[in-house]
């Protein structure tokens, strides 16, 4: 498994633990895989956010961490799109007042 890999800017969570995932089926770690995937992980995400989560979670597991990376995904993915609409609204509102005190 690579030491040195980290996540590139346009890989998602998921797709970069994948990778190690796939990496270390063919690496002999026996036992110890799921613990070498994890360091791998948590040592090149480019959250720096989601890898301070992951690191405060008790007893984390690779199960856990996958959970966890799927559901701040999400999260973060509600966020942009709460965003996304509040500026919508906003800039729907600037438009409706300046036609309703532009209007002759």
């Amino acid at each position: 498994m690579t030491r040195h890999r980290n996540q590139q800017p346009d890989e998602s969570n998921e797709d970069f633990v994948q990778a190690f995932k796939m990496q270390a089926e063919f690496c002999g770690f026996g036992a110890f895989k799921n613990v070498a995937i994890m360091d791998r992980v948590l040592a090149g995400l480019l959250d720096g956010n989601l890898k301070e989560n992951l690191l405060k979670e008790e007893s984390l597991t690779l199960d856990k961490m996958d959970k966890f990376i799927t559901t701040w995904n999400i999260a973060k993915q509600n966020r942009r799109q709460e965003s996304a609409m509040a500026a919508s609204s906003t800039n729907r509102r600037v438009v409706d007042s300046k036609e309703m005190c532009c209007s002759w």
